[in-house]
């Protein structure tokens, strides 16, 4: 049985140096680019003594070339990649209707479903829509298997699933999510879970083929077709597998494809060699054994995202730490850039293909190449959340919603917290500890207090930098720690609040964000404590990380105390936080109407940083105003300036309206009476609770406004700073 102590011991023995990716993206960009022009729009095949060959006809590798280039255009947002990758995208529209392979994820998904995602241009989505639907016809219903090879209508092979189609449900699960057709998810959901029944051993091995009868759906024999023997694990296989069970619980939550993912990848994990590249089959091992590159980038993309779904802090950090040492391994000793060839035309060497047809032996093909792509994109999102702060901006807003983690226990310190029998989990923002209890059969609901944390890297540069941490709402009681020192506490749950962090953080190094919240019973706090509505624990909002100047804008109120169809009068309050350590300090606001042009502007200098200073607007002409019917939305952007330079900027949008009701007589907006028609909003959604995410606030506000309302209640309490947002700009 393999122990994590004794893997932790082999992460520290045996890693390799990180990848200093920043100093050689540069080359394997050129690379790519350089294997762009030798490709040509054909087909490849693979490497013979590191020179690629090519095949006549579109298979399961004519995808991945587009792929590889746009994961380098998510690293370095070049136009002339973007070009070449829609270029490959274009190439394969004319075979969306190809129905000899399962292949058409590998083929659709890195390449046509990519380019849709990043230009919304619709021949792409269709594309890659019919591929979804080709390879959906292969479904067999008697045995709920996709058919991996054999054109259709014939017998070729027409019982045979292989464990690699795993990868291939991808693009079922998002044809789903595009088209709205649940018949893809179905099918994607049925071949997963006939996989897992048959293609998975009791011990997480897993067969690479296993043949069905295709009329009685009955297994006939399991079997390999790449791996060393029908008894062995074939490395690549294994890792589809990881990486294809991790993809299906991301899209269905279905707990068994997740815990399979899991047995799979600590199996695989359990029989890496020393440098964390594995044998190309599982069962074979000595310094004679060939190493495949092609199943450790695939292997290490799939830990990433295994990482990103399990539900234990101490799982999600032992997968990151084995992806980072495999692609780091992989960087170092397997890529072109350490090749002693004279000719080297693939970025990943020594991956095998298939050894024992001998094709492709210790050498480069596309699906080797696109995994290492792929995983390298990956460890360098990685290494962006230690430069997240970095920016030459002079402020920065940086949403802090992913990769928490959460303890449900209510010690009140971290020594009682150390004692805790219950496990951390990983969780992503806003969240609450409450989401089933208004839904479920139990009477009441847990109030009690909890804890969040998060790692947080702040960077050398820093040292002129405030760092606030802006919570949008935690309900109720919130106490907030960086690297277990007490920062700030706010009480009340629907308000946001502001935590300046900066004299607290260690710069040039990682630190805990720590949070623990309490919707405890409490006389003392508002609202009642026996409110006929649930006060939802947890921190039940966005969080953002604010990144500001040395003197900094840090509050803006706009009045509009004369509004009329002829003109209308603006006062701003602003306050400013920070240093004001000399007196040639001066604010500036301008005034900008829906059209976006300039209507007005003003000025005043700054005597005293305690103070707040009121900039005037009288007078703006033939106002634009804001209605129900048309939402028109003013904007005034602010600059702090020190002798001429901007030191600080940010901007607010407003309305320009006025309103009153008559006595004893209706409701009237702008001068115009106007029928009140509108309805009642909590702050709460069945499976969230109150921690909803932004896209179900305006949801609700848009399906509000499709009704024919025009007013909306909020209760009982402020809600979430998107309902206003949406609310001013739908006209509600």
């Amino acid at each position: 049985m393999f122990h994590k102590s004794i893997f932790i011991i082999l992460l520290l023995l045996f890693s390799s140096p990180a990848a200093d990716l920043e100093s050689t993206l540069p080359k394997i960009k050129a690379q790519l680019i350089e294997k762009d022009k030798i490709f040509d729009k054909r087909w490849p095949k693979y490497t013979e003594n590191g020179q690629w060959i090519f095949r006549d006809n579109v298979n399961w590798f004519s995808g991945f070339i587009g792929g590889e280039l746009w994961q380098m255009y998510h690293m370095r947002k070049n136009l002339d990649l973007k070009k070449r990758a829609l270029s490959w995208a274009d190439a394969l529209i004319p075979f969306a209707n190809i129905d000899y392979t399962h292949d058409m994820g590998f083929i659709f998904y890195p390449s046509c479903v990519e380019a849709y995602k990043i230009t919304g241009s619709v021949r792409y989505r269709n594309a890659a829509l019919q591929a979804a639907e080709m390879l959906a016809k292969r479904f067999n219903d008697k045995g709920q298997f996709i058919r991996a090879w054999g054109k259709l209508g014939t017998p070729d092979r027409e019982g045979w699933i292989i464990i690699d189609t795993m990868m291939n449900l991808e693009l079922l699960f998002w044809a789903t999510q595009e088209s709205g057709n649940q018949k893809y998810r179905d099918i994607a959901f049925r071949h997963s879970l006939t996989c897992l029944r048959q293609s998975v051993r009791d011990d997480a091995s897993s067969h690479h083929v296993v043949e069905f009868d295709p009329e009685t759906g009955k297994v006939l024999k399991k079997r390999t077709h790449q791996g060393y023997s029908d008894s062995s694990t074939w490395a690549r296989g294994q890792a589809w597998g990881i990486y294809g069970f991790a993809n299906s619980y991301r899209y269905t939550e279905y707990e068994p494809f997740l815990a399979t993912s899991m047995h799979m990848a600590d199996f695989m994990i359990s029989r890496l060699p020393d440098d964390f590249v594995p044998y190309w089959d599982l069962d074979l091992s000595g310094k004679d054994v060939l190493r495949d590159a092609s199943a450790g980038a695939i292997l290490a993309s799939g830990l990433y995202l295994l990482a990103d779904q399990v539900h234990l802090r101490k799982d999600r950090e032992r997968y990151l730490h084995t992806a980072d040492r495999i692609v780091e391994s992989i960087y170092n000793n397997y890529s072109f850039l350490s090749s002693k060839r004279a000719i080297e035309q693939g970025l990943l060497i020594h991956s095998i293909y298939n050894f024992n047809d001998k094709m492709g032996v210790n050498e480069s093909y596309p699906a080797g190449d696109y995994y290492f792509m792929e995983s390298l994109r990956k460890y360098w999102d990685r290494q962006q959340e230690k430069s997240m702060l970095e920016t030459n901006e002079i402020r920065k807003q940086i949403l802090f919603n992913d990769h928490w983690c959460y303890l449900e226990d209510a010690a009140d310190n971290f020594d009682d917290r150390s004692k805790s029998a219950e496990e951390w989990v990983c969780i992503n923002l806003p969240h609450t500890w409450n989401q089933w209890d208004v839904t479920d059969n139990e009477p009441g609901y847990r109030r009690s207090a909890s804890w969040y944390e998060k790692k947080l890297f702040v960077p050398y540069l820093f040292d002129q930098k405030h760092i606030l941490l802006y919570f949008e709402g935690a309900n109720i009681t919130t106490d907030v720690y960086v690297n277990k020192v007490k920062v700030g506490q706010h009480i009340g749950g629907y308000v946001g609040f502001e935590i300046d962090i900066t004299d607290f953080v260690n710069r040039g190094e990682w630190n805990t964000v720590s949070v623990r919240v309490d919707n405890s019973y409490n006389p003392d706090i508002i609202p009642s404590q026996k409110s006929d509505f649930f006060i939802y624990g947890g921190i039940t909002r966005d969080v953002w990380l604010k990144v500001l100047p040395d003197t900094y804008i840090s509050e803006c109120h706009i009045a509009t105390p004369f509004v009329s169809t002829k003109k209308a009068d603006i006062q701003s309050e602003i306050s400013i936080s920070g240093q004001l350590n000399e007196k040639n300090y001066k604010l500036e606001a301008e005034i900008y109407s829906p059209d976006g042009r300039r209507v007005a502007t003003a000025d005043n200098k700054i005597e005293n940083l305690g103070n707040k200073i009121n900039l005037t607007f009288p007078g703006i002409k033939n106002p634009q105003l804001w209605s129900t019917d048309s939402p028109k939305l003013y904007t005034m952007k602010i600059l702090l300036l020190k002798k001429g330079i901007i030191m600080d900027q940010t901007e607010e949008k407003f309305g320009l309206r006025w309103f009153e009701f008559k006595e004893h007589g209706p409701f009237y907006l702008n001068g115009k009476r106007l029928l009140l028609r509108g309805t009642h909003r909590h702050e709460e959604h069945a499976g969230y609770g109150a921690a909803m995410p932004n896209a179900l606030h305006r949801k609700d506000l848009e399906m509000i406004k499709e009704m024919g309302a025009n007013f909306v209640r909020l209760a009982h309490y402020p809600q979430d700073p998107e309902v206003y947002a949406t609310g001013d700009e739908l006209g509600l």
